[in-house]
Order: structure tokens, then C-alpha cells, then sequence
């Protein structure tokens, strides 16, 4: 398994620990639009909402709103008494974020990532062993594999109240337990 349809894959990918870098699977690229294209580009990691790491492509709707934190703080500076801002509380989470480099590599038509000193220090992503890679769609997860087995098991304990909600119109966005159905392990792929 690892595939729902045409509109998402997950990977098991095996890091270089010498480069802390990992090829990204043909079957995550088929999935992810923006990961198609045959350029290197540049992205932003944030830790997702279960856990992870949540890619977004520089330009998408996280840059607009880091635009806007930008300017509101140039505006309106906090102070320490807005601790608890909503400002606050956004440029804090954008000074988290780490860049993301994709890498296109043309002798093997694939891209392959390098995992930054910050993302692995932070202890979001590994600095070896095995990684997984989730691509639903425009949203693209890395996550160490440990972790994503934990919460696909935490999803299958709450499979039928989160297909409820989903039924009831409830929130698809991945906030509280939303999140894929349980896949299978796959061997880790190589080089």
C-alpha cells in the first residue's frame, strides 16, 4: 500500500548521514504539483501541526502571511506586555522555520533534500536512520519514522470519529486529529 489514489504516496527513504540528505522518491514528485518541474527551488520547514515537518514552497500562502507578520511588526512593534499576541505568537512561529532547499539532480531526474543543521539539532527531522516522506496532494511531510508510525496509530484509534467529522463537514484543514488513513510499512528506498 502507501497510496490513496492518484493524490498521495508515502515513502520510506533511508538518509545519507555523511550528507544528511535523502533522495525524494519518483512517487512522492508524481504526487506533489510544485515538486514536477524539473528546477531546484526553495522551501520553508515548520514543525506540522501532529508532528513532523510541513514543506511549503517559498511564494505559497505561509510566505503571504509571514509578509504580513513582517510588516505588522514593522508598523506596530511588540512590546513585552503582548506575550501573548496573536503577532507574537506568529512571528515566533516564523522564527522557527528553516529553509529547505530541494535539489534537482539532473544524472538522476530526481530531487533529492538536504536536512539542515537547524531541523536536525531541533530534533524535528533525523540525522540518520530512516525518514518518511507524505505527500497528500500540494502538502508535502517529512517525518522520523518512529514518529509517523506513533501517530498513523493514533489516527487508527480514532479512524471513525475523524470519518464523522469529515462526514459532518468538520475541519479537513489537519487541525486536531485529522489525517491520512493507516498505510503499511514499506521497505526503505535507496540511492
Amino acid at each position: 500500500m502507501g497510496k490513496i489514489g492518484k493524490s498521495s504516496a508515502v515513502r520510506y527513504v533511508t538518509i545519507d548521514s555523511q550528507r544528511h540528505r535523502v533522495r525524494v522518491p519518483q512517487a512522492i514528485s508524481d504526487v506533489v504539483p510544485w515538486l514536477r518541474g524539473k528546477a531546484s527551488l526553495q522551501c520553508l520547514g515548520f514543525p506540522g501541526p501532529h508532528g513532523g515537518v510541513h514543506v511549503a514552497p517559498v511564494g505559497g500562502r505561509a510566505a503571504a502571511i509571514h509578509d504580513r507578520v513582517v510588516a505588522s511588526l514593522e508598523r506596530d512593534p511588540p512590546t513585552v506586555d503582548d506575550v501573548a499576541a496573536p503577532l507574537v505568537e506568529l512571528a515566533t512561529f516564523f522564527a522557527g522555520a528553516f529553509p529547505i532547499d530541494f535539489r534537482f539532480e539532473r544524472s538522476s531526474n530526481r530531487f533529492s533534500i538536504v536536512l539542515t543543521t537547524s531541523a536536525r539539532k531541533s530534533g524535528l527531522l533525523p540525522s540518520e536512520g530512516i525518514i518518511t516522506l507524505v505527500a497528500v496532494n500540494e502538502v508535502l511531510q517529512l517525518w522520523p519514522r518512529d514518529e509517523w508510525v506513533r501517530y498513523q496509530s493514533t489516527v487508527n484509534r480514532n479512524l471513525e470519529r475523524i470519518g464523522d467529522r469529515l462526514d459532518n463537514g468538520g475541519d479537513e484543514s489537519g487541525a486536531s486529529e485529522t489525517g491520512p488513513a493507516v498505510v503499511k510499512q514499506q521497505e526503505p528506498e535507496g540511492d
